[in-house]
């Protein structure tokens, strides 16, 4: 019987279903931006579930936006900040004009705001960490999807599509439908921890939970699977 299942909903995204046999209701959530979870007694169908979360989707996707918000309020850039990618080095410098201009490339995240705006201000902020975001998703594209296929071809696994996002509290998943979603944090990873994780979704497109036949099939791919899991939770995916 499963116990977990992943499934997409429009609008929110993949939502996890967990059963539990000691809750005594079904209880919704939202842990982030990009991360719901749902847990179902043991005796309560997945169906009901499902129905559940259409009903609350309206709190459920107003509950995601609050939360994100919110995770936009934290660190603060200006023009002596150093801060890189593993390919651009972020410059940030004041311009005439009235539009703030930002460009990736040629090694550089070149953001050029006009002398009449504040830096500090929140509008500000939040561009100039679009544009690092920009560059990382760049790099994301540009190495993960032919390493998703070298992994699934060595070791034959097949699935059905790849998405690089931002999300807020996981490195990746898999859906029921052996659709494959990254962070595009993964860049920021050491290479065996990036492996580890899409080894970790690609073991998902055959067993759908986290039982015992999953953790061996990990293991046989990347060694011991759950040290890799316990160095992972030294890389924040919060990065300001």
């Amino acid at each position: 019987m499963d116990v977990e299942r992943i499934l997409f909903f429009d609008g929110l995204g993949d939502i996890t279903f967990k059963k539990s046999r000691r809750a005594k209701r079904l209880t919704i959530r939202v842990k982030s931006a990009d991360e719901v979870i749902v847990t179902i007694p043991w005796l309560v169908n997945f169906g009901k579930a499902e129905s559940f979360v259409i009903e609350k989707a309206l709190w459920i996707k107003s509950t995601m936006l609050k939360i994100a918000e919110r995770a936009g309020e934290i660190t603060q850039f200006n023009e002596l900040t150093e801060f890189s990618t593993s390919k651009y080095e972020l410059k940030i410098e004041r311009i005439e004009g009235e539009k703030i201009i930002r460009k990736i490339g040629n090694g550089k995240i070149l953001v050029s705001i006009p002398f009449t705006l504040e830096v500090s201000s929140k509008p500000v902020q939040i561009i100039i960490r679009g544009a690092i975001l920009e560059a990382w998703r760049k790099e994301a594209k540009e190495f993960l999807p032919s390493r998703v296929d070298y992994l699934a071809n060595q070791y034959g696994f097949r699935y059905n599509s790849l998405s690089i996002k931002n999300m807020k509290s996981r490195w990746g998943s898999c859906t029921g439908r052996n659709k494959i979603n990254l962070n595009l944090h993964l860049i920021r990873l050491p290479q065996h921890l990036s492996d580890y994780i899409i080894l970790h979704e690609l073991v998902h497109t055959i067993h759908k939970n986290h039982g015992k036949y999953f953790w061996e099939s990990l293991d046989k791919l990347c060694g011991d699977s759950k040290a890799k899991a316990k160095e992972l939770t030294k890389y924040q995916l919060e990065i300001w």
